[in-house]
């Protein structure tokens, strides 16, 4: 219901918003189909339903959230050397992963901060320096890294890794796609799925149990450093177990240069830059929202930060 005491209250148009939930997509979609439902946020094969039938009423969006594999370095030894870590970021193909898996606005990335999050003294976004991140490389670049590289330096010819993730949702098909691009890609290796309720996702992951983590990370804050501060030695949302002086130190001093914008800014650009030569993690994509919402709903929004509905400026024409 409208709150009347609310600071902006004049200019909200709804008086009343009702929500309906629903476990199964299925039942959204008809809900949706049948008049019952203004707006539904479709999932997995449904996204390209309702696209290809609905398709003036389909729109996408990016968020701010972006996702990653964690490489465990600190008990998979194997995983100190740069070259095998180069060899996992080039071996998975990351625009077919959004397309074949998610075509919801989401976008791969070779970045760790999104895109379109915030912008610098310059007034430019933070990804202007690096639009497309920092590339990792193709399939064949994977086998050079891996063959031609890292399995002579570790004497290596096998391995045997495992991939942790949650066990909801979509990340069975998620980490099935990503060990099939691993093992196809990197010959000999071998990925073991271990999928987990949360608490005890969480639980492994912060102990170092795990080879590969799937992992993501929505922002704290409005700021590139909730992205980054995170991969500095004793933080402990670094389960990679990867350290790295200048990189910490960079980190150091933008918290620091709270009095020089713009050296503080590109401390952080040159972090993340930093970051993305050493190949502590996999990144994946940039996380969107795909949904559909009748041709008489005006102003909503689905904010890339912030609230995950907005419908501060929502109304409904008449129809």
């Amino acid at each position: 219901m409208k709150n009347k005491d609310y600071w902006d209250a004049k200019n909200i148009k709804l008086t009343k918003v009702t929500a309906k939930v629903s476990k199964e997509d299925a039942t959204s979609v008809n809900l949706y189909k049948t008049n019952k439902a203004d707006v539904i946020v479709p999932h997995g094969d449904y996204v390209n339903q309702m696209k290809q039938s609905n398709p003036k009423e389909f729109h996408t969006a990016l968020t701010s959230g972006t996702f990653f594999l964690y490489i465990n370095q600190k008990t998979n030894k194997n995983f100190k050397n740069l070259n095998m870590r180069k060899a996992l970021n080039a071996a998975i193909d990351r625009d077919s992963f959004v397309k074949v898996l998610f075509n919801d606005g989401s976008i791969p990335s070779n970045f760790v901060v999104p895109k379109g999050f915030t912008k610098g003294p310059d007034g430019k976004d933070f990804r202007d320096v690096a639009t497309g991140g920092y590339p990792a490389g193709n399939a064949k670049d994977a086998q050079k890294y891996w063959a031609g590289e890292s399995k002579k330096e570790l004497h290596i010819d096998k391995m045997n890794i495992t991939l942790l993730t949650s066990d909801g949702g979509d990340y069975k098909q998620w980490s099935e796609y990503l060990a099939n691009q691993i093992e196809k890609n990197l010959k000999g290796v071998n990925v073991t799925i271990n999928q987990q309720p949360w608490a005890n996702y969480l639980k492994l992951n912060q102990s170092f149990k795990f080879d590969l983590a799937f992992s993501g990370w929505l922002p704290d804050y409005q700021d590139p450093m909730t992205y980054l501060d995170m991969w500095t030695t004793d933080n402990p949302q670094n389960t990679t177990g990867w350290s790295n002086k200048q990189f910490d130190q960079l980190i150091a001093s933008a918290n620091q240069e709270t009095g020089n914008l713009s050296k503080r800014w590109k401390d952080l650009q040159d972090s993340e830059k930093l970051l993305m030569s050493q190949y502590p993690i996999v990144p994946l994509f940039q996380e969107g929202h795909a949904w559909v919402q009748k041709s008489y709903v005006k102003g909503f929004e689905l904010p890339l930060y912030g609230p995950q509905y907005d419908f501060s400026h929502a109304y409904i024409e008449s129809h």
